[in-house]
C-alpha cells in the first residue's frame, strides 16, 4: 500500500516543475513546492510533540486551500490523524 505523502514525493522527483495545487485565490505550487513546504512543516509538528495517531486540527478557511494540502501531508507524515474543521462552524 502507497501512502499519499509517498506518492507526492514520487511525483515531485519525477515532475518537480510541474504544477501540483493551482486554486482561484490562493497561490499556486509546483510539486517540489509541495513537498518541499510538507517536509518542513511535518518536522515542525513532529517538534512541537506531535506523535503518532495524535490528531491535528486543521482550520484553515477555503480561500487557502493550497495551504490545507501542505497541512494535510504534512500531518500525515507526522503520523497523525487529521482532523479538519470549517471556519464557517469552528
Amino acid at each position: 500500500m502507497t501512502l499519499i505523502p509517498d506518492q507526492l514525493h514520487t511525483v515531485a522527483a519525477k515532475l518537480p516543475d510541474r504544477t501540483a495545487v493551482d486554486v482561484v485565490d490562493d497561490d499556486a505550487m509546483t510539486f517540489e513546492e509541495w513537498a518541499t513546504c510538507s517536509n518542513a512543516l511535518a518536522r515542525t509538528f513532529v517538534g512541537l510533540g506531535v506523535q503518532p495517531g495524535d490528531r491535528v486540527m486543521l482550520l484553515l478557511p477555503a480561500v487557502m486551500a493550497a495551504r490545507f494540502a501542505v497541512a494535510y501531508i504534512a500531518a500525515h507524515q507526522a503520523g497523525a490523524v487529521v482532523v479538519p474543521v470549517n471556519p464557517r462552524y469552528a
